[in-house]
């Protein structure tokens, strides 16, 4: 019989229900006026992270130390990986409306991350 574990259990309904609100402000951005475009962007960065968050804590409670680094990598690099190259970019572009793509900018200046 399976041990229930209620970290395990809250984290994954506060990850549906972040991830329905990520969909919302999808389908708000794309709906969205150019003034109300800039706003949407930011909180659907802001939502991103915090799921992303809450997806590798659930591994680092699940298998530790270990799992929360190799979750953190899968979460943030290949997820970043497989957005670009779905949107017809280099593998390695970064984007430069999220607090995280722009700080990957300035601390790499020298990497031209368009090409």
């Amino acid at each position: 019989m399976l041990e229930l574990n209620t970290n395990m259990i809250v984290i994954a309904i506060v990850i549906s229900l972040l991830f329905t609100l990520f969909n919302v402000l999808i389908i708000k951005w794309k709906n969205a006026t150019p003034d109300e475009s800039g706003k949407i962007s930011k909180l659907w960065h802001k939502v991103g992270f915090i799921i992303h968050f809450f997806i590798v804590l659930q591994l680092f409670l699940a298998g530790g130390w270990l799992w929360g680094i190799i979750g953190f990598f899968t979460v943030w690099f290949i997820h970043n990986i497989i957005i670009a190259v779905g949107l017809g970019k280099k593998w390695y572009y970064v984007g430069t409306t999220s607090w995280f793509d722009i700080q990957i900018r300035k601390i790499f200046k020298n990497i031209n991350f368009d090409k």
